[in-house]
């Protein structure tokens, strides 16, 4: 599993609760992989999906990710769910997953091993 700078930093910035909650969705997705679904995690489109979770004080977040292949996931942008903004922050997972097929090298940073 690996994650962009955006996810790093987000979940570093999580007490101990949060985290474990974040690290077991996590889990959950490299264990299962594409077959994964509601209430886990749920497709959003051009092949970025959400993962699905909620942290303290009933906030829900969402980390986004896609399959590039080779049996990785990557983690591409974090967002707390709200109605009036989801379809921003979908174009921003799908602009993040452009750049990261097109402008990164292979060579990951932020390796997370699940």
């Amino acid at each position: 599993m690996i994650a962009e700078q955006e996810v790093v930093d987000f979940l570093l910035s999580l007490g101990p609760e949060d985290r474990a909650r974040a690290d077991f969705r996590a889990g959950l997705l490299a264990e299962k992989g594409p077959e994964l679904t509601m209430p886990h995690c749920r497709y959003l489109r051009d092949s970025v999906g959400e993962l699905r979770f909620e942290i303290s004080r009933n906030r829900n977040v969402r980390i986004t990710y896609w399959f590039p292949g080779d049996n990785k996931i990557i983690l591409l942008t974090v967002f707390t769910k709200s109605a009036q903004h989801e379809a921003t922050e979908v174009n921003r997972a799908v602009q993040a997953k452009k750049v990261c097929e097109n402008e990164h090298d292979r060579t990951y940073h932020n390796v997370f091993e699940t």
